[in-house]
């Protein structure tokens, strides 16, 4: 049916003026199927081919009998093209602003598709005659401005080869226009040129073996991106390639390696297969019927990298050989098969698997805290012990114990070791550059306050006693106590003045000392300015336990220099452990270590220089007379 159709349509053709090209030449003309115009195009269509099974039959009968023998295989789908160029003609001839003033004809001929037929049939179009006759010409006055060929390679190139040993056409400079499917020149130039409308063939694209063929059809590489996205579906990432051995299989192959590329798939080996060797199917094909449908193949060199991981590619082998390593420290990967890894940003850490970030926590010592809450309330239970001592040293301000220790400098300690708790504070909490400053100014002149007095109490001692001994100037050598305390709370005050200056504390937001945390802390400012204050605050301290290890020998009667020794050795004890300490720990953990030894210190002064006292008032005010204080160094 198919069959009658198509030749219903072909007979619809304007045949009606089909006649002899040239009636002037007396060798017959050739039959085609012709329409007349200013300027003609000469085309060659495939419809019918040699039967494949009989083809070596045909050319043995052809050249061992008498007559010739056709044994043809009809296309009906080939006359699609020749219903089309008809068409785009008369569209062309019926529109007035493409070819003003200028009619376009054509000139078809049906073409049997075998190498001997087509041979024979260039030599009879140069000839223009029914009969293939070499080096003769019957066209005189050609109006052919180009040839149409068919959709295969072999014809244009056959063809061709064959127009090009007789110059035809002599000059290719001739200028294409697009209608439809007909390209031909610009209407200035009669000169005839090859056209093939068929798929893109890169053997024709060569214009130094076929300078006078044009291709119609643009390169075509949707196969070998078809191929390529097949390969991806299937996470096919090492495959191997069997190419034909000609020029086809070898552009192919070159289309096929861009793609690869591309999409990141290589080519295990490439096997360049020759089509004169021929293969037993069945010795190729080996099947596994127990996977057959079940499962889709793997084709890998390496299998991917997940995320958290990033590929490393293996020395001397194709990129998709790689190893898988893990992301350093603080990156993530959250793709397969990444190539490298992405740090996180300094308020991010990286999950334990390395595939995201996490926001990190803001830390600091807060009052909030359990550990800043319990340093806190440390801080003012003590401060308010150290009040209530201070009340019962104002309340029993006349008894003889009170006196006999110099009322006003147990007043200044006692006020001294208030501030010296309450200094602790303003390292609770979140930082400032107001606390900042105050905690390290609070704490070095407050405490060098209180290790003064201390000393100015020691001092005090060793001078009642000391310099009572005949041939001792000890009153005049030593300094006054009630210069002690100014001269070196004055020293201290010169020391914070400098670190101010030179290089303030300041507040550290630090993002590396501790994993997913954030601690906003004080920075010293200058390391050196705060070694120098402390010190100066050891120097005082091991200056007062050498002078209260001098009076450790005293009368009972004015104990007081053995309660002072053992208050400086609980306190340098306290500093001496708090720098190894403070070194190794870090955020608000090294914070707490400060305010700890800040309270620690303070409670020792207090515990060892006060504790005793308030027990001889409170609980044995008897001890606590000259008359009870002689009773005891008498019973003793």
């Amino acid at each position: 049916m198919l069959i009658f159709v198509s030749v219903l349509l072909f007979l619809n053709f304007p045949v009606a003026s089909c006649e002899p090209i040239n009636p002037g030449c007396s060798l017959g003309m050739a039959d085609a199927i012709f329409q007349d115009g200013d300027v003609l195009v000469d085309c060659h269509f495939v419809l019918l081919t040699v039967s494949i099974a009989l083809q070596k039959i045909f050319h043995f009968l052809r050249f061992h009998l008498s007559f010739p023998m056709f044994i043809y295989r009809i296309h009906p789908n080939k006359y699609q093209y020749v219903i089309a160029l008809n068409f785009a003609i008369e569209e062309i001839n019926k529109n007035i602003h493409l070819l003003p003033n200028i009619s376009l004809g054509y000139d078809m001929y049906s073409i049997v598709q075998y190498q001997a037929t087509i041979l024979e049939h260039s030599i009879r179009f140069l000839t223009g005659l029914k009969e293939a006759i070499p080096n003769y010409t019957c066209r005189k006055e050609s109006k052919l401005i180009a040839v149409v060929t068919g959709t295969s390679w072999e014809f244009p190139s056959r063809i061709s080869t064959i127009l090009g040993l007789y110059k035809y056409p002599q000059n290719p400079l001739g200028l294409f226009e697009i209608y439809g499917i007909v390209f031909f020149t610009s209407l200035h130039i009669f000169f005839s040129h090859q056209l093939t409308f068929g798929p893109f063939d890169p053997m024709l694209s060569d214009h130094v073996k076929f300078p006078f063929i044009y291709q119609m059809a643009p390169e075509d590489t949707s196969l070998a991106l078809g191929m390529v996205s097949l390969m991806v579906h299937f996470s096919w990432t090492w495959v191997g390639l069997i190419i034909t051995e000609n020029e086809k299989g070898i552009k192919f192959l070159s289309d096929l390696k861009r793609e690869m590329k591309k999409n990141s798939v290589c080519a295990a080996f490439v096997q360049m297969l020759s089509l004169k060797y021929r293969y037993n199917w069945n010795d190729l094909l080996s099947t596994d019927p127990a996977i057959m449908g079940e499962m889709t193949p793997l084709s890998v060199c390496s299998t991917s990298c997940a995320p958290g991981l990033m590929k490393s590619p293996q020395e001397g082998k194709a990129s998709c050989c790689f190893d898988c390593h893990p992301c350093l420290e603080n990156e993530i990967s959250n793709e397969t098969d990444s190539i490298q890894c992405i740090k996180c940003p300094d308020d991010q850490y990286a999950n334990t698997e390395q595939t995201h970030c996490i926001p990190k926590a803001v830390t600091f010592l807060a009052y909030e805290d359990p550990l800043g809450m319990a340093l806190a309330c440390m801080a003012l239970c003590f401060s308010a012990l150290t009040a209530l001592v201070l009340g019962v040293f104002v309340k029993h301000h006349e008894t003889p114990i009170v006196k006999a220790n110099n009322r006003t400098l147990s007043y200044i300690l006692l006020i001294s070791l208030i501030l010296c708790f309450l200094c602790s504070l303003p390292f609770i909490g979140l930082p400032n550059m107001a606390t900042c400053i105050l905690q390290q100014m609070s704490f070095g002149v407050v405490f060098t306050i209180a290790v003064s007095t201390v000393l100015a109490k020691t001092v005090t001692v060793v001078l009642a006693f000391r310099s009572t001994v005949p041939g001792r100037r000890m009153r005049w050598i030593l300094v006054s106590p009630n210069l002690i305390i100014p001269i070196c709370t004055l020293i201290q005050m010169v020391l914070c003045a400098i670190w101010l200056g030179a290089s303030a504390p300041f507040v550290d937001i630090n993002a590396h000392n501790e994993r997913g945390h954030i601690t906003i802390m004080c920075n010293k400012g200058s390391a050196t300015a705060f070694y120098c204050v402390l010190g100066y605050l050891g120097f005082l301290a091991m200056g007062t336990l050498t002078v209260a290890f001098w009076a450790r020998n005293l009368p009972d009667i004015f104990n007081e220099a053995k309660f002072l020794t053992f208050s400086m050795l609980v306190f340098c004890s306290v500093w001496v452990t708090f720098l190894p300490v403070y070194h190794s720990t870090k955020g608000k953990v090294m914070v707490a270590v400060e305010v700890f030894s800040i309270l620690a210190s303070s409670a020792g002064l207090l515990g060892c220089i006060f504790v005793p006292k308030c027990y001889i008032i409170l609980i044995r005010p008897k001890n606590g007379s000259f008359k009870g204080l002689r009773g005891t160094r008498v019973c003793k």
